[in-house]
Formats: structure tokens, sequence, C-alpha cells
């Protein structure tokens, strides 16, 4: 037997060691997760993780891609199972309560990163400027107004110039310049980071599915999970869209990071519609929007941050429309 054969003979032996290992792993967490009195693994949980896999199945080019996510994300996770610095008394339940967060957390950002040219939403100036409308409604119905205190004054102003700078670009025939569109979509991208976690903070604040005896609530509670799983690369890819303009541990104002901040410049831009949308188009959204926003608000059939994203959902017509050139 040759020296390359013993190799491979130790490579596959080490491999199947592992894969033991890590099947006996899953089959403790799971007999631990079934016999613990406590609610490990809620239904929710797997609510998010349905959408999680629904998006990639979607997005994915090919299963492989699904598969080594999966496995990657479940590597890392384990992680969490090692004891803490200050850990006098290991409690492995306690660890395998944070486990789901973590896989998910880590399935959702990997996912982002290897589809990142799919979940990359493109923008126009519509779309901006319905998630500048949807920001002001959102810190009028929260009374974010009567804060009394030099952050959230300074904030909200910084806020409403961007604002303003929607609205003007929307409004006016004002070149889509690069510098325009580099500011719009990171403009965009801190808006939906913002509402995406009111929106996950709302939704998580329900409770659990197994907490609702009502079929028809806890339907509704499971989709709002399902959903939310759909939107996590997206919320992940906008995360990292955001994270790429500062300066990490090894390239702290280095020219790696000037040469990193140049590509997330590029990704920003180049995502940005540079045709620009009929101005007759944006006023018309401005005015149905402002209409719904409003009634909604003084009767409130909806909360804000649910009436926030159907909106999202309803006025594709005039975004589409603000994309024709004649």
């Amino acid at each position: 037997m040759n020296l390359s054969k013993i190799k491979d003979f130790i490579s596959g032996i080490f491999l199947l060691a592992i894969l033991v290992l890590a099947v006996a792993f899953i089959i403790y967490m799971c007999y631990r997760i079934w016999t613990s009195p406590n609610n490990i693994f809620p239904l929710s949980m797997l609510a998010l993780m349905g959408g999680l896999l629904f998006e990639s199945i979607r997005v994915a080019k090919k299963w492989s891609y699904i598969l080594w996510t999966f496995i990657g994300s479940f590597i890392f996770s384990l992680f969490i199972f090692i004891p803490g610095k200050n850990e006098r008394y290991y409690n492995f339940e306690s660890h395998l309560v944070l486990w789901p967060y973590i896989f998910l957390a880590l399935f959702t950002f990997i996912s982002s990163i290897v589809y990142r040219d799919k979940t990359t939403a493109r923008l126009n100036e519509q779309i901006t400027l319905l998630q500048s409308m949807a920001i002001i409604y959102l810190v009028i119905d929260y009374n974010l107004l009567q804060l009394d205190n030099w952050l959230a004054y300074t904030s909200l102003s910084i806020g409403l110039l961007f604002c303003l700078f929607s609205f003007f670009n929307a409004l006016t025939p004002l070149i889509l310049s690069k510098s325009n569109r580099l500011w719009l979509s990171v403009w965009s991208s801190i808006i939906m980071l913002i509402l995406s976690i009111d929106n996950i903070y709302r939704i998580f604040s329900q409770g659990e599915i197994e907490n609702t005896w009502n079929v028809s609530d806890s339907l509704i509670i499971g989709l709002q999970y399902f959903l939310l799983g759909i939107s996590g690369m997206y919320i992940g890819r906008n995360i990292i869209m955001l994270l790429g303009f500062f300066p990490s541990k090894g390239s702290f104002f280095n020219t790696k990071y000037f040469r990193d901040l140049d590509e997330i410049k590029y990704a920003h831009i180049n995502r940005y519609d540079e045709k620009q949308s009929y101005i007759s188009h944006s006023i018309i959204c401005i005015l149905l929007t402002f209409a719904c926003y409003y009634i909604n608000y003084r009767y409130q059939y909806l909360p804000a941050h649910s009436a926030i994203w159907i909106s999202f959902v309803l006025f594709p017509l005039f975004f589409t429309l603000s994309r024709l050139r004649r």
C-alpha cells in the first residue's frame, strides 16, 4: 500500500469519525430538546427556518450550495456549547436554548453572502421615496418627535435631511449622478435596517405559537415568522452593505480598507437605477401613500409596522411604471 492510499484511508477514517460524532451529538440534542420541560425549540423557529430554506431553494443555483451552507452554519453554531470564561457550573440546556438563534443567524448571513447577487435589492427613486415616507410615518406613529434629548434631535435631523434629499430627487429632473445614487442607496439600506429591526422586535414580542390557543392567531403568527425567514437573507445583505463602510481589525484605514470601500461603494451605485422616474408617478405615489398612512394613523386599523410592510407590497405597480422610459 503506497503512501497516498494510506493518507486517503486515514482521511476517510477521520471524516467518518467526525460524521459519527456529529450524528451522535445531534441525536443527543434532539433527546434533550424532547425531554426538557422547557420549550427549547419553539414552533416559531421551525417557521423561521422554513422561510429561510424556502427562499434559499428559490434563489440557489445548486442544491449543494444549500447543503454546504447548512453544514457550515451547523458546525460554527456548535461553538455556542463551549463553556464561557466565567461559567463556573456548565449548564448544557442554557447553551441549547441559544443554539437555534445562533444557527439561524449564521445560516442567514452565510446565505446573504453566497447569494449576494440575488439578495442585493434593485432600487430606484420611487422605492427610496416610499421608504422615506415610511420612516416619517413610523417616527410620527411612535411619537419619537416627543423625545427630549440631543441624540434624538440629531438623528431625526439627519434623517429629515435624507428624506428631503430623496423627495427632491423624485420630484425634480435632477440627474442621478454616481454620488446621488450612492447616498440614496445608503439611505435606503439604513431605512430598511431600522424597519427590519422594528419588525423583528414586534414579531418576537407576540410570543410563541404554542402559547396561542386560537388557531387563526397561531397561523398568523406562524406566517409572520415564515415571511421574516424569507426576508432574512435580504436583511443580512443590507447589514453587510452598511458594515462595509466601517474598518475592521485587519483593515483600519489602510490600503485594504480603501480597496474594500471602493467595492462597497460600487455595489451601492450599481444597484441603483440611473434612469429617472416620472415626476407624475412620484406625485401619485406620494398622494396614495400619504392617504393610506393617514387613514391608518387616524383609525388604527393596523399596527404601523404592518401597514408599512403592506404598502411595500401594494405599490409595485408604480415602481414598475417608474422604470418605463419613452
